[in-house]
């Protein structure tokens, strides 16, 4: 089904309510193309690739594995439209979750934000070294292959894992093609969506990423899931 072609605002959060965020997605015509492979002409895209952000499931070994999810989806957004708002970890000793914890907000999406520090870019906050991420529940994890360019950013309070952050244009990672001008993705978790806006149907997956990695009796499960079957995160690829 796909996201709806109207301005959108998404929200949601760790489960202790330490780290909250919001998505602004503009309308379609102001949505930028994913990523993609060196060499295609954005004037002229390829058919099958999608426009950002646009929501996936990914069954490569690192997301099944970081996730604890054989299916996890994610929310795949230029990370200029993604805003965060951190709980200061200074009220509370670093080992705290030895004792166990509870949560810091109330699990409703009006009163959640209410009273919060500003949100703020997500580059600022969701990323190794960001500025905003100090004295934050906010940690970093950097998986099998990310090298200088990707990281996983988890609340380190609640254990939840709340998003991913890739950057197009690493040195270290030169084979992508930056569209539109922006470089930096913010792929947040989908389950950490609050309810109210998850409920909607068009939060459905609507892509399979690295449909050849899944294990055999997943792609069993999901085989008349709809939506393209990709062999990597690119787009422009689609399995027959």
């Amino acid at each position: 089904m796909g996201l709806p072609d109207h301005a959108v605002e998404l929200k949601g959060g760790c489960d202790c309510g330490a780290i909250r965020y919001k998505i602004s997605i503009p309308p379609v015509e102001e949505r930028p193309l994913s990523l993609s492979k060196p060499g295609p002409t954005f004037d002229s895209p390829p058919p099958h690739i999608a426009k950002a952000p646009h929501i996936a499931v990914c069954f490569c070994n690192s997301c099944r594995a970081a996730s604890s999810s054989f299916a996890p989806a994610y929310i795949g957004n230029p990370a200029y439209m993604v805003t965060v708002s951190c709980l200061p970890q200074a009220d509370e000793p670093s080992d705290v979750s030895l004792e166990g914890v509870k949560r810091l907000v109330e699990r409703d999406q009006v009163r959640s934000d209410e009273g919060r520090p500003p949100f703020v870019p997500a580059v600022e906050v969701m990323r190794p070294g960001a500025p905003g991420a100090k004295g934050t529940w906010v940690r970093f994890y950097r998986g099998a292959g990310c090298n200088g360019f990707a990281s996983r950013s988890f609340c380190g309070r609640c254990g939840t894992s709340v998003g991913y952050h890739f950057n197009m244009f690493a040195a270290t990672n030169p084979r992508i093609t930056r569209p539109d001008g922006w470089e930096d993705i913010m792929d947040i978790c989908l389950g950490t969506v609050d309810r109210e806006d998850l409920e909607k149907p068009y939060m459905q997956p609507e892509r399979w990423y690295n449909w050849p990695t899944a294990l055999p009796w997943i792609q069993e499960l999901f085989k008349d899931a709809p939506g393209p079957r990709h062999p990597s995160f690119f787009t422009e690829d689609v399995l027959e």
